[in-house]
């Protein structure tokens, strides 16, 4: 227990001092270590230059296939990126499906994409925190 009050005494500091960091700890249910996660995933956020690419290079899209049409086939989210942030990504959208008492633009679209997997529908859009 002396372990985990150091850490943490470490943690809290450092997340308080970056501003990503505080964006996601401002979601109810989030820590410092998800929050951490996050920002090491990204690191040097200028290397995308929209934020859609966030989620393109955690395997956060679909991979589309073209049919020979002007349709293209979508399928379920690639999952070529880095399986641990998907995971931080996932836990963040359950807790603001789940805690979060103020609705906002990220809950009425997951809810009116698909509201049996909101938790999955939600969970892209919070690479552009």
């Amino acid at each position: 227990m002396a372990e985990y009050k150091r850490l943490h005494g470490l943690l809290v500091p450092m997340v308080d001092s970056d501003e990503l960091c505080g964006r996601v700890c401002a979601i109810p249910g989030v820590g410092p270590v998800s929050a951490l996660n996050f920002k090491a995933a990204i690191d040097a956020p200028h290397r995308f230059s929209k934020s859609k690419m966030v989620g393109a290079h955690f395997g956060l899209t679909s991979p589309r296939i073209p049919a020979g049409t002007s349709i293209d086939i979508e399928r379920h989210i690639s999952k070529c990126g880095d399986r641990e942030v998907r995971t931080v990504l996932y836990k963040i959208a359950s807790a603001m499906l789940a805690r979060s008492k103020q609705w906002c633009r990220i809950q009425a679209w997951g809810v009116r994409s698909q509201p049996s997997m909101a938790t999955n529908a939600r969970s892209w859009p919070l690479h552009s925190i």
